[in-house]
């Protein structure tokens, strides 16, 4: 009949499906699909066929039984037809009610399951562990189609799906285009996912750092939907990735090569299930794919960091134990509840900082160094229960200083050695506690004193006095150049070796034009004569 199909499509532009003697044409219009029967009906007639006149359906439909399916372009919907239904449930349920059964029932059981494929969507999600106890009972056997054998508990569960699913299961004819797109990509150090210019990122653990590529790309795929699209339902969600293994297991909604990767494409169908989100995937070349690829291998690893968790059990005992983990990611939190700084896949909220702390009657949280005053100060105005995670700095600047301001607190600084020692802060520093640790009582945490009793913290005139004291001995006329000066000279010294915006970021200025107006001032070199001579 292939020739009959072909001079309807070539010569009449008809839209015809055959499968040996039954065929179907298609049309927009009921003129269009009536002149399509006809010219069939002629040219077949004309060739010696006869057409059956019982059997076949002459009048343009909407509903239509083909093959075993009922085709539906109203809701543009396959079902199976209820004598079909009944047929495969009752066999299901026979194999359900024995405790041991022949190979061969359960592999034309399989058989019959995967033909229903066009009118069961989520059919290829629930045969797969049916087809791996098949095999595994038949290498038992060496081959023999007619040894007993047993179904394990996945396979049995797969069968009740049947039994409950098969009568109002259907395949939607056409998805439509897209509404969402996520490109994914996964390297051996870690994966990424991005929507909309939106991304996420995180790195392996130790035990998935094994695992094939396959793996970790399937893995990347699940792990961006959760941590992008968790929130989201009735959609149709495009995945791209340069895996095509990926593309298979998601395409198939499974496979039989790979058990892992079986089991991350059915819990990757499971999640859409459950927001009823459809699913496609579509190859895209690694050239084509350079963000993905770039964030899947590239990777801060000092953000990365864990309390021991031995220590973190004992420090739980002792303060009872937290309710949520502030800081963490799906690879280091301590708590199954817990806020990612990124969508994470497992993460319950996103940026600790926008969530209410009080919320929780105890909260654990181990922050990047930087974030820890801003912690504090939203303990403080929540009133928050927090067990913290801070660095024993004695230099911590733990109070509010002249650059603080509403989204930039300037709460540390790092004091480096010099190879100068009689020019090194730090040793200055260093040899200045040493001697003073004596008069500190023991709930002092100023790092400048009062050298007279009661040896409190210095004020800021006294610490003014001083360097106008020391000023005063180098040889600096004070009634011109006066404490503050200090501030200008350095800065305007470290202008001329480091860019400017350096130089707001450390000592904590919005811009520049502060800078320029009231502390860039022009150096004088007052070596300028004597260089001349010796030149």
């Amino acid at each position: 009949m292939k020739p009959v199909f072909a001079t309807l499509r070539s010569r009449y532009g008809h839209c015809c499906l055959g499968y040996i003697d039954d065929s179907i044409y298609i049309a927009d219009t009921v003129k269009l699909s009536e002149a399509a029967t006809l010219n069939a009906t002629q040219l077949i007639t004309r060739l010696g066929f006869v057409v059956h006149p019982t059997k076949s359906i002459f009048e343009p439909t909407q509903l239509l039984e083909f093959l075993g399916f009922l085709l539906n372009s109203h809701t543009m919907t396959v079902t199976l037809t209820s004598k079909k239904v009944t047929k495969i449930v009752a066999a299901c349920e026979h194999l359900l009610k024995q405790t041991s059964i022949i190979i061969r029932e359960l592999a034309s059981l399989i058989g019959t399951l995967v033909s229903t494929f066009p009118g069961v969507e989520l059919g290829p999600l629930h045969y797969r562990t049916l087809e791996h106890d098949k095999d595994l009972a038949l290498k038992r056997s060496n081959g023999n189609f007619d040894s007993e054998m047993s179904l394990s508990p996945p396979s049995i569960d797969d069968l009740k799906w049947w039994v409950s699913f098969l009568p109002t299961s259907y395949r939607t004819i056409d998805h439509g285009t897209p509404h969402i797109t996520m490109t994914t990509d996964a390297s051996q150090v870690g994966w990424e996912a991005t929507v909309d210019g939106h991304n996420t990122q995180g790195l392996w653990d130790a035990h998935e750092t094994t695992f094939h590529i396959n793996i970790l790309e399937l893995l990347a795929i699940q792990f961006g939907l959760k941590a992008l699209l968790d929130k989201v339902h009735d959609q149709h969600i495009r995945i791209m990735s340069d895996n095509t293994t990926a593309i298979s297991y998601i395409t198939s909604m499974g496979g039989c090569q790979s058990k892992d990767c079986d089991n991350i494409a059915r819990d990757i169908w499971s999640w859409a299930i459950a927001r009823n989100n459809w699913l496609s995937a579509s190859y895209t070349p690694g050239k084509h794919n350079i963000i993905a690829d770039k964030l899947s291998r590239e990777f801060n690893m000092t953000l990365e960091w864990q309390l021991n968790p031995a220590v973190f059990d004992k420090t739980s005992y002792h303060f009872s134990k937290p309710g949520i983990d502030l800081f963490a990611s799906r690879i280091n939190h301590q708590l199954d509840i817990y806020v990612s700084w990124k969508p994470d896949p497992g993460a319950s909220f996103v940026d600790a900082f926008t969530i209410n702390w009080a919320l929780f009657d105890n909260s654990f949280a181990f922050p990047p160094f930087c974030l820890i005053t801003r912690c504090l100060q939203k303990v403080v105005q929540e009133q928050a229960t927090m067990i913290i995670v801070v660095p024993m700095w004695t230099t911590q600047l733990t109070e509010h200083i002249k650059q603080n301001r509403p989204g930039n607190v300037f709460s540390t600084f790092h004091v480096s050695k010099y190879h100068q020692e009689e020019l090194c802060v730090y040793r200055t520093l260093k040899c200045y506690l040493y001697r003073t640790a004596t008069l500190r009582s023991s709930t002092s945490t100023r790092l400048l004193i009062s050298y007279v009793k009661p040896h409190g913290a210095v004020t800021t005139n006294t610490l003014s006095r001083w360097i106008k004291q020391l000023l005063t001995l180098s040889g600096i006329d004070t009634s011109i150049f006066k404490a503050h000066s200090t501030r200008a000279a350095s800065v305007s010294k470290v202008a001329a070796f480091l860019p400017v915006d350096v130089i707001l970021k450390h000592v904590g200025w919005s811009s520049d034009c502060v800078f320029r107006k009231h502390y860039n001032k022009p150096i004088v070199d007052n070596n300028l004569f004597q260089n001349a001579v010796l030149q």
